[in-house]
């Protein structure tokens, strides 16, 4: 098959590495892989690496750029795409209305549950144009039913699991303590993802704010970019443990973070399938997890500690019982691990593979 994955970017998030996986399994399986996208970032040299062929969009700036259907048409001529799946709302926009006009099986990749409810004009229309694809792949549960109760049960869709790549992750070198500022030995709690408000960095930084200062030993280390950093800062800066919470930005060792680190936090209020918190899992971190669909659809009762998203009280609670017993955290730990076979890499692609001959037979 001629499959053509159109996403705006290989920067560091989720779906930019699951793309990378599924190509690197594609290939090996016989296809052929073409990936249109707008800008590079530090999956790209994964993406190439595995036999993968990379077209390049002109830098268009406006998400809603009617040229960007235009150029994504002359991409799928030239690769003879059979198949056309679309990663991000940018490209499921410009990909799907370019797959549409050629008449193309167009497959959007639900990445985050979230099914664009307001009223507004571009919201209305995104859902429209949704309601024209061939499938709606989801990877997860909750957000398959969250577009199942907008399109109905006629509409296909399916849950195809994000992959992990297990074995490359426990063979990840431990940090480098000293480059990161953390003592050798010293305990330290790592975030990793967008800062912005529906990953819940404020109530993070609130509960850091509680946490740091009766445990002088103690660091956190809180990975990413995003238009809350600040505020994050001011919160920690203002209760006096500045000095101890890190924040590197994007980093592309947090695989070694997160084997050093003591435990991993994620208090999101919104996921579609967490990256984040399957490499935790597979890292061997203990956790501390907000309450939300997604990650309870993935990590079992007993393999996290819990806490309701913006509960600082309850967050704070849930990272020092992580701490403090490191036994029942090394129990939750195999408890995370003992699920992750589902995730092969071999079987997301098995699962497209599946999605992609539906279609195509259903065009004949």
């Amino acid at each position: 098959m001629r499959i053509l994955h159109c996403i705006p970017s290989m920067l560091g998030g989720g779906a930019e590495r699951q793309v990378c996986y599924l190509a690197e399994e594609l290939v090996r399986r016989g296809h052929q892989v073409d990936v249109a996208l707008l800008q590079g970032g530090p999956n790209l040299e994964r993406l190439e690496a595995v036999g993968a062929r990379v077209h390049w969009l002109p830098p268009l700036q406006h998400a809603w750029d009617p040229r960007g259907p235009w150029h994504l048409r002359a991409v799928m001529r030239e690769t003879g795409a059979e198949v056309v799946q679309t990663w991000l709302t940018r490209m499921d926009a410009w990909g799907g209305l370019a797959a549409r006009s050629l008449g193309l099986p167009w497959i959007f990749s639900e990445r985050s549950g979230c099914v664009f409810t307001s009223s507004s004009m571009a919201d209305r229309g995104f859902r429209a144009l949704i309601g024209q694809t061939d499938y709606v792949v989801a990877n997860s549960e909750s957000a398959a039913t969250a577009w199942r109760g907008y399109l109905g049960p006629a509409h296909k869709i399916a849950v195809v699991s994000n992959a992990l790549p297990v074995d490359e992750i426990a063979r990840a070198p431990l940090a480098d303590r000293a480059a990161l500022g953390v003592a050798e030995g010293a305990p330290f709690v790592l975030f990793s993802g967008r800062f912005q408000r529906a990953k819940g960095t404020a109530a993070l930084a609130q509960a850091l704010a509680r946490l740091l200062p009766s445990r002088p030993a103690l660091h956190a280390v809180a990975c990413g970019v995003g238009p809350s950093l600040d505020e994050f800062r001011r919160i920690v800066d203002a209760a006096g443990v500045g000095a101890r919470v890190l924040t590197p930005g994007y980093r592309n060792d947090l695989w070694s973070l997160m084997r050093s680190a003591s435990v991993l936090v994620s208090p999101s209020h919104l996921e579609g399938r967490p990256n984040v918190v399957m490499e935790a899992m597979a890292a061997g971190v203990p956790l501390a997890l907000s309450t939300i669909g997604p990650h309870r659809e993935l990590v079992p009762e007993a393999a996290s500690q819990w806490f309701d998203i913006d509960d600082v009280a309850a967050m704070t609670r849930a990272m020092a019982a992580v701490l403090d017993d490191p036994e029942g955290a090394a129990v939750r730990v195999e408890a995370a691990r003992a699920v992750l076979g589902a995730h092969a890499a071999s079987v997301m692609a098995e699962a497209y593979e599946k999605v992609y001959r539906e279609v195509l037979r259903a065009r004949r």
